[in-house]
């Protein structure tokens, strides 16, 4: 479900860019009244504003991809190893682990 949410915010992403980026410029080379100018750009702020909500979806689902892959890794060892490694578990609250799993 969440693939079909990002693919279709991709669709809805390219064709919004396309109608609120491109439409200023053709009005502008047209030579079209001001008002049509006016138009575009209040049509641009709002693509400009759909274009960073899609990015901050797209970014918060990377970080939650991440986060599901670390668990998952961390019960891989944990039951590969017989319950030696990460026994107590990881502390995300440690700078170390969490400055990797965000580089990570």
């Amino acid at each position: 479900m969440l693939e079909r949410g990002i693919i279709f915010g991709e669709l809805t992403y390219k064709c919004l860019y396309l109608c609120h980026f491109i439409s200023p410029g053709i009005a502008e080379m047209a030579e079209l009244d001001p008002s049509v100018r006016e138009k575009t750009d209040a049509l641009d702020a709002a693509g400009n504003t759909t274009a960073a909500i899609g990015k901050g979806f797209a970014i918060g689902s990377a970080a939650l991809v991440s986060l599901a892959l670390f668990g998952a890794f961390v019960t891989r060892i944990r039951h590969s190893s017989g319950d030696t490694v990460f026994q107590n578990g990881v502390n995300m609250l440690e700078p170390i682990t969490f400055a990797f799993l965000i580089i990570g």
